[in-house]
């Protein structure tokens, strides 16, 4: 997850990593030396989901019962955007913090009573749940960017390297949208991943590497909902312009770079 991949960079054990913005901006004001580079997908692939069985239909039935979330995850935010949306408070709801990967087992041991998650796991959560799988209404909305992030020492000391990871990037883009069949093929042997998961996921990733004016406007709102529910680290919300590194995207594709100041 991007939880983890932003740990593993913080540790220095890799130079890159991708993550949502949302953990990107759970992140930077205690690691101020986080950059972001490129976007390189929106992704709509959150969902919140129950067993058919728990009695929960809609939003006011997670009232007082256990919800499964990797906390600073974007999983946290749509799941306070959506109680929000429906007159709910995050603390009216029993969070209970898990790894991604563990969501299906949480779910189907009774653990917990509804669970948020990302791809591939909501599909791996319905197709071990079949029938008794359910999901909750009027989530169509909400969407997130999935970024290229490093640490700003190492993208100072590395633009031609970095420069070489965006072209590639770009490629993949590119024989993506040629080569849908085969890129899917790929993804799936490469994450041994069932095809039939992969052709069920893929409409929830738009693929475009780039940096927009969407990405800066939902990093910002992201911000505020941390400070207004209490989950903001100490310290100043950096502008995020000066976290945003664009002239290694800007010069292997300056079309790519769609900033209004």
């Amino acid at each position: 997850s991007g939880v983890d991949a932003s740990k593993a960079l913080l540790s220095d054990e890799i130079d890159l990593a991708t993550s949502s913005e949302f953990t990107f901006v759970s992140n930077v004001t205690r690691y101020p030396q986080l950059r972001i580079l490129a976007g390189i997908a929106r992704v709509s692939a959150v969902r919140l989901f129950t067993r058919a069985d728990s009695g929960i239909r809609m939003a006011r039935d997670l009232m007082g019962r256990r919800v499964g979330l990797t906390r600073r995850s974007i999983g946290e935010f749509f799941l306070g955007e959506y109680l929000l949306a429906n007159g709910i408070g995050l603390s009216e709801v029993n969070l209970v913090d898990i790894a991604a990967p563990d969501i299906t087992g949480a779910l189907t041991s009774g653990r917990v009573d509804a669970a948020i998650t990302w791809q591939p796991f909501v599909h791996r959560t319905a197709t071990m749940l079949g029938p008794n799988y359910s999901e909750l209404p009027e989530q169509e909305a909400y969407f997130f960017h999935m970024l290229l992030i490093g640490q700003r020492s190492w993208v100072d000391a590395n633009q031609h390297p970095l420069g070489k990871v965006l072209s590639a990037l770009i490629q993949a883009e590119e024989f993506v949208r040629e080569n849908p069949a085969e890129a899917q093929k790929m993804l799936a042997d490469r994450l041994q991943l069932d095809i039939g998961a992969v052709h069920a996921i893929w409409n929830s990733y738009v693929r475009e590497v780039n940096l927009d004016q969407t990405l800066l406007g939902l990093m910002e709102h992201e911000a505020r909902w941390l400070a207004e529910n209490g989950l903001a680290d100490a310290g100043p919300t950096p502008g995020f312009f000066d976290v945003i590194e664009t002239a290694a995207l800007r010069a292997v594709k300056p079309s790519a770079v769609r900033f209004i100041r």
